[in-house]
């Protein structure tokens, strides 16, 4: 299947190795007024592990319960799922907040949610990166909208630690996203439930319309009859 993917003017083109050298990327962050680890934790991190932490613990004992009284096991298989209806962990996340170290598995998340995966790759010092943070993933309308049809996970590509690709295999966040002919940042890739790379888009979105609408365009397989870009002015021209 075709993957279009669009030139964006504003986006951090990188050299092969993917990722800049460690001295080139420290130096570039101080210029910037940027550090590699933000001591600013957005709120939605912190009630996304609350979350998760609560219903994690919930559920095994619940599931110790039916063992011990001897309940049918069909009916302690089914605790984890209920509990996955009744506490989503799409509810309280914001967009692209989790960080993504099996992709596999986020795929087969994803589809037992009724949803694709949605991945996007970035840098520490990306100015667009922080930027689509700041205005973009944490807008309400693009949370409720977006993360309706998608479940979404980041790739940081200055990290080291390997990471569980579609195919199962380990390969370094570099490598992965090259696999996916991805060469700057940031970069989306939108995955099937199946596995295969559906969809890639490079390069910063200026709104969080812009966002809803690039989940539109996937959602609807709209990339087999034009690029996003055309679509994406010809939606904003309609508009206004």
């Amino acid at each position: 299947m075709n993957c279009h993917v669009p030139l964006a003017p504003a986006m951090t083109k990188l050299p092969v190795p993917f990722a800049p050298r460690r001295g080139e990327r420290v130096a570039k962050g101080r210029e910037r007024g940027i550090h590699r680890k933000n001591p600013a934790q957005p709120q939605t991190d912190r009630l996304l592990s609350s979350v998760l932490c609560l219903r994690a613990s919930v559920s095994l004992w619940l599931m110790v319960f039916f063992q011990v009284f001897r309940f049918p096991a069909r009916l302690a298989a089914l605790v984890p799922l209920l509990f996955a209806l009744v506490f989503p962990a799409h509810a309280a996340a914001a967009l692209f907040a989790a960080e993504g170290r099996d992709i596999r598995a986020e795929i087969e998340a994803a589809r037992l949610e009724g949803r694709r995966l949605a991945v996007v790759f970035e840098l520490p010092d990306c100015a667009n990166c922080l930027k689509m943070k700041r205005e973009v993933f944490s807008d309400q309308r693009a949370e409720t909208d977006f993360g309706r049809a998608y479940r979404t996970v980041r790739i940081d590509l200055a990290s080291v630690s390997p990471i569980t690709d579609a195919r199962g295999e380990v390969r370094t966040p570099q490598e992965f996203a090259q696999g996916l002919g991805l060469f700057a940042t940031p970069s989306f890739a939108f995955f099937a439930s199946d596995g295969s790379l559906e969809y890639r888009h490079a390069g910063g979105l200026a709104s969080p319309s812009d966002l809803m609408r690039l989940g539109r365009f996937v959602a609807e397989a709209l990339y087999e009859e034009r690029p996003f870009s055309d679509y994406l002015h010809s939606s904003v021209k309609h508009h206004h």
